[in-house]
């Protein structure tokens, strides 16, 4: 998987340099991981199950890697909500508490990515 990936500081994000987002860290917050510039919400991750802000976007590009390789490792995103509905393509999203939820048409490869790095964690597509 790690052909996958360009060099941590090679990142972009919608077609320019990724801005760094506040660190969120209250209670009853997620972070959205978004591909296709907002064109298809990927999953949502409860903010009490994450690690470093590094590893999400590790983790948003190796699932638009598989979604979108017609992008070429552009427009992604990775942002915090305190929404419990996400607005964006494909149907949008949702977040669930306790719970990581994927889109239903996710690619199990992808899947697959979330399980390794969030493992014993539920994973819902409801």
């Amino acid at each position: 998987m790690s052909s996958l990936l360009p060099p941590a500081n090679s990142l972009r994000c919608a077609g320019g340099p990724m801005k760094q987002k506040k660190n969120v860290s209250r209670p009853g917050s997620w972070e959205i991981l978004e591909g296709d510039w907002g064109g298809q919400i990927y999953c949502s991750i409860p903010r009490a199950f994450l690690g470093t802000p590094e590893t999400l976007r590790r983790l948003c590009r190796m699932i638009d890697a598989v979604e979108w390789p017609c992008n070429k490792g552009l427009g992604w995103d990775v942002y915090p909500t305190w929404e419990r509905s996400i607005i964006g393509g494909m149907g949008g999203g949702s977040c669930l508490s306790g719970k990581i939820w994927v889109h239903p048409d996710l690619d199990q490869r992808a899947i697959a990515f979330i399980h390794r790095l969030f493992p014993g964690k539920e994973i819902t597509r409801k």
